[in-house]
């Protein structure tokens, strides 16, 4: 069986060292945080975790935020009290200047981003120009106009209706022919009737 983690309890010197640690170290990334943590366990004698560490200093910069200044003097003396909020003020410094700094690098990212795809667009723009503006007889006689298209267009369609002309007089022709063939029958058979 494992035994019970023991709960760490910061007394106002812990709190000092680990502000000043945050301090001199700015922490930023996850080994930096446990760089922190580790350097602290040695010397409380403890097994904190960096999130721990991180943790319970964004609380004490929180608590320093919110002029929640009575409970940090409640802990200690004056100068500990002085020392405590000297350190805070700095570490909220740090925090800020990062917030800007990877604020600024998003802003300068995002502008140069903006300012390649307005170049590509504009060289993009500038080769369409140039091949619109090419020599008479280059791309004008690949792309047919719409005057010569129309002209197609009527062309067929009236191709079309004189085909469509010519069957329907060949079928009245053939209609024509089929009737003189029944009126010769019937009146065949009316002379032979009559007969």
């Amino acid at each position: 069986m494992s035994s019970p983690r023991k709960i760490f309890r910061w007394s106002v010197k812990d709190e000092l060292f680990l502000l000043s640690e945050v301090v001199a170290n700015r922490p930023q990334t996850l080994t930096e945080w446990e760089a922190v943590a580790n350097t602290l366990n040695i010397e409380l004698g403890s097994k904190l975790s960096h999130r721990s560490v991180k943790e319970h200093t964004n609380l004490m910069v929180k608590k320093y935020k919110h002029e929640d200044k009575l409970s940090l003097k409640r802990s200690g003396t004056e100068e500990q009290y002085n020392e405590l909020s000297r350190l805070c003020q700095e570490v909220i410094e740090y925090s800020e200047s990062m917030e800007r700094r990877a604020h600024e690098g998003k802003e300068k990212t995002k502008a140069a981003n903006d300012r390649s795809k307005a170049v590509e667009i504009r060289d993009r723009a500038m080769k369409r120009k140039a091949n619109d503006t090419e020599p008479e007889g280059s791309k004008k006689e690949k792309r047919p106009n719409l005057i010569s298209f129309l002209k197609d267009k009527h062309e067929r369609e009236l191709a079309y209706k004189r085909e469509a002309l010519e069957v329907e007089n060949r079928r009245l022709t053939l209609q024509e022919k089929q009737l003189e063939v029944q009126m010769k029958m019937l009146d065949h058979l009316v002379e032979l009737s009559k007969k």
